[in-house]
């Protein structure tokens, strides 16, 4: 379990700093209105993913992805880690 939590943490953090970027790109490109992903079948339904942005949303975002990534960096900086 202990060899898994490196990596995990990893790719945990990365993730949510990769979306946080995302969103500050988007707000400093003034991106608004509707977004639509390209729809995709699972199980023989339809699926359409489709996200409403304006500059509220945005800034909820990025407030919301720096919150966790402290969250994440503190909890993998100052919680104690068994060794063996």
């Amino acid at each position: 379990m202990n060899r898994l939590s490196k990596p995990v943490s990893f790719l945990l953090i990365n993730s949510i700093l990769a979306s946080t970027l995302y969103s500050v790109y988007l707000f400093y490109k003034h991106v608004n209105g509707k977004v639509d992903i390209q729809p995709f079948v699972l199980f023989n339904s339809d699926f359409l993913i489709s996200f409403r942005l304006d500059g509220p949303s945005e800034i909820l975002l990025i407030i919301s992805g720096i919150i966790a990534l402290a969250i994440m960096l503190l909890s993998y900086i100052k919680l104690p880690r068994n060794k063996g």
